[in-house]
């Protein structure tokens, strides 16, 4: 090997360990995507998180919110005042940190992954059914205990009566399907229900 080869191997070399040091070097500055159930073991650390929007709080400049995913919920506090509504699903770049004894996140970045109008799970919306009164959502689940006026939506352990006019709704027990109504609340039986009143609510089957 001449000695033009051996700079030109050694110049090749040397972008190779350049190129990789750059791979890596962005590799290991980039967050971990960890679960929200998991935030008390990355406390300090910059991680992503996703979740349901479930409680927003408007500051002057910054904005407050609940981020649930199944059971476990955080909140976050973005000082950038991100734009988000309740039952958008997000995903939060920030830092774990411990506000007045409890763990919150501080958002660097909070990014949309499905905005509110989206299928909000039902389990979901069992744990806040309260944030969600009287707002319209859509969920699905199968198709229990048909009446003439209700039927019982289930998801898992989660159930919730959806209640519509007589004949609006046809379905029969065991069928998937997706339902499109508003949040109330009963207070003669304590228990919030869905509740079919406009032309924008329905039920639709899912395959």
């Amino acid at each position: 090997m001449n000695r033009g080869d051996t700079r030109q191997y050694l110049l090749l070399a040397a972008a190779v360990i350049c190129i990789a040091g750059l791979y890596l070097a962005g590799t290991a500055s980039e967050p971990s995507s960890i679960s929200l159930a998991d935030l008390d073991e990355h406390e300090g650390e910059t991680v992503q998180v996703a979740g349901y929007v479930v409680h927003v709080e408007r500051y002057s400049q910054a904005s407050g919110f609940v981020l649930r995913n199944g059971s476990v919920s955080a909140r976050v506090f973005s000082p950038d005042g991100a734009d988000v509504r309740l039952a958008d699903r997000v995903r939060v770049t920030g830092t774990v940190q411990r506000y007045e004894g409890r763990l919150e996140i501080m958002a660097d970045n909070v990014t949309m992954l499905a905005s509110a109008g989206h299928a909000v799970p039902l389990p979901v919306l069992a744990g806040q059914y309260d944030e969600f009164l009287d707002t319209m959502v859509t969920t699905n689940g199968s198709v229990e205990k048909v009446t003439d006026t209700a039927f019982q939506l289930v998801d898992g352990s989660c159930s919730i009566t959806v209640r519509h006019p007589e004949g609006a709704c046809n379905v029969s027990a065991g069928d998937r399907v997706s339902v499109t109504a508003a949040v109330r609340y009963d207070p003669g039986i304590l228990c919030f229900y869905l509740s079919i009143e406009r032309d924008d609510h329905h039920v639709a089957l899912r395959g």
